[in-house]
C-alpha cells in the first residue's frame, strides 16, 4: 500500500514546520528587541519541496516494512532491537521510520540520530575558547562589522547546494553553511556515495564557513543530555572524515537552545549562531510564491541608514535544500546587497571579527580509509583566559536579552506542537489506507 498524494503533501506541511522555519525568528537588526514568534497558521498550504524530493525517490514499500503493526513511544514502550520508531508510533526500518528528527530517539535504537559515523569519538577533544567572540550564552545575533552581510544557509547539504555554491562563486561571495549531518534520511554527511564530501570540501576550499547544525536537525532543549551530546559529538566526527577537524560554530535547529543547552555548548567551545533577517524561504520555494521571500529581505535592508545609526550588519538565513533558493532567491539577494552598496556577502566569521584560525578544531581518529585533509594541522591560535563568559549570562559579545529568547521560545514550541499534530494525524490516516 502506497501514501496517496494528498497524505505526502500533508507530512510534507508537516515535515517542514518541524525541521525548518515554524520556529525562526522575524525582523531585522533594528527591531531585535520586537521580534515575534510565528503562528501556526503560517505553515499552511506551503509545501517543503526537499521532502517532496525526497519521496520521489525508490523506498521500500511502506506499509511493507512495518513490524507488524507494533506500537512504540510513550505508553508503548521501545522498539525492538534493529527497529526504528516513527513520529506515528510504529516500528519499522525504512525512511518514513528512521529518517531525522521525526525519528523516535528513545524508542528505536537504529533512528538516524542514534546511529553515529564511522571513528572514534570526538568528545575527547581539547577545547580551549578562543578568540573575543562569546561561546554558548544566549547567542549571536547580527555582525560586529557594521557595514556586512553574512548569508547563511542551513540543513544541506543536499542536491541543491552544488548550485548554490555556483552563483556564491559568480559574485566572489562567501556564505557560511549549517550543516546537518544526516537529516530526512538523505544519507550520513561523510558517505562518499552521496557525494556530500565532496561538497563539504568544496565549499572549505572556496572560503567559505563550515558550522554545525547538529547531526539529524533534533530539538536540543527536548531530548536527553546523551542524545544532545551525541547530537554535536556525531555530527563533529563527520566533519572530522571528511575534512580533518569540526567547526567552533553551530546553529540550534529551530532556535531552541534552553539553558542547559547554552551550558553544554558553552563546554563544548560552540559560538552558537542565530540570524536578524529570516527570508522564509521554506514556505516560498515555489516560482509564484518566491517574491516573498525577496520582499522580506527587502523589507529590513530597507532599514539601513548607516548616517542615522542603523548600519547593516545583518546575518541572513537561508536554506539550501531548497530550489528557489538555490535557482533565485541566492543571485537576486547578492544582486540587490550590490545595489545597496552593501557589498557581497562575507562569512559570520568574518562579520564577527573572528579570524579563521578560531573557526574550526583539529581532530584525529577518522577510520583508516577517510579522506582526510590536514589543512589545519599547523594552526596555533592564542586562547583567551579560561574564565571567559559565563555560559547562560546574558551577556558578553553580541547578545540579545534573557527576557526576549524566553518570549521567542514560547511561540516556537506553540509551532512545534502544531506540525507534529499534523504528523500525528496523517500518521493515523494511513493506518486506514
Amino acid at each position: 500500500m502506497r501514501l496517496h498524494s494528498w497524505l505526502l503533501t500533508v507530512l510534507s506541511i508537516a515535515y517542514s514546520a518541524i525541521g525548518h522555519g515554524g520556529l525562526k525568528l522575524l525582523g531585522g537588526f533594528d527591531a531585535v528587541s520586537n521580534l515575534q514568534p510565528r503562528g501556526a497558521s503560517q505553515f499552511a498550504p506551503h509545501v517543503n519541496h526537499a521532502l517532496q524530493h525526497r519521496a520521489a525517490l525508490p523506498q521500500p514499500g511502506y506499509i511493507d516494512e512495518r513490524a507488524v503493526n507494533l506500537r512504540c513511544g510513550p505508553g508503548n514502550g521501545s522498539c525492538p532491537t534493529g527497529y526504528c520508531c516513527s513520529i506515528g508510533g510504529y516500528c519499522g526500518k525504512d525512511f518514513h521510520y528512521c529518517s531525522g528528527p521525526a525519528c523516535q530517539l528513545s524508542y528505536g535504537d537504529k533512528c538516524d540520530g542514534n546511529t553515529s559515523p564511522l571513528g572514534s569519538s570526538t568528545k575527547d577533544v581539547a577545547r580551549p575558547h578562543l578568540g573575543n567572540i562569546s561561546y554558548g550564552g544566549t547567542g549571536l545575533y547580527f555582525c560586529q562589522n557594521k557595514t556586512q552581510v553574512a548569508l547563511t544557509f542551513d540543513d544541506g547539504p543536499y542536491i541543491f547546494t552544488e548550485k548554490v555554491l555556483d552563483v556564491l562563486d559568480q559574485y566572489s561571495a562567501k556564505a557560511t553553511f549549517f550543516i546537518t549531518g544526516n537529516n530526512m534520511g538523505k544519507g550520513q554527511l561523510d558517505n562518499a556515495s552521496t557525494g556530500y564530501p565532496q561538497l563539504l570540501k568544496r565549499m572549505h576550499a572556496a572560503g567559505h564557513q563550515v558550522a554545525s547544525h547538529t547531526w539529524t536537525h533534533q530539538n536540543l532543549s527536548a531530548i536527553t543530555v546523551q542524545q544532545r551530546q551525541n547530537q554535536m559529538y556525531y555530527n563533529e566526527m563527520a566533519f572530522r572524515n571528511v575534512l580533518g577537524f569540526f567547526p567552533t560554530y553551530m546553529r540550534p535547529p529551530y532556535s531552541e537552545c534552553n539553558n542547559e543547552t547554552q551550558a553544554m555548548l558553552y563546554d563544548m567551545g560552540y559560538h552558537v549562531v542565530y540570524y536578524n533577517i529570516d527570508s522564509n524561504d521554506y514556505l516560498n520555494d515555489d516560482p509564484t510564491l518566491i517574491q516573498n521571500s525577496k520582499d522580506a529581505i527587502n523589507v529590513q535592508f530597507a532599514t539601513v541608514n548607516v548616517t542615522a545609526g542603523y548600519p547593516a550588519r545583518f546575518i541572513v538565513i537561508d536554506h539550501d535544500i531548497h530550489e528557489q533558493t538555490a535557482y533565485n532567491l541566492t543571485a537576486w539577494t547578492l544582486d540587490r546587497m550590490l545595489a545597496l552598496g552593501f557589498g557581497t556577502s562575507v562569512t559570520v566569521g568574518e562579520c564577527l571579527g573572528d579570524p579563521p584560525e578560531n573557526w574550526y578544531r583539529a581532530a584525529s581518529g577518522a577510520p583508516a580509509d577517510a579522506a582526510v585533509s590536514q589543512s589545519l594541522a599547523n594552526i596555533t591560535p592564542t586562547p583567551i583566559p579560561s574564565s571567559g563568559p559565563s555560559p547562560t549570562a546574558c551577556s558578553g559579545t553580541v547578545t540579545v536579552s534573557c527576557t526576549m529568547k524566553a518570549k521567542k521560545s514560547d511561540g516556537r514550541r506553540l509551532n512545534g506542537n502544531f506540525a507534529f499534530v499534523v504528523i500525528s494525524l496523517a500518521f493515523a490516516v494511513v493506518l486506514t489506507l
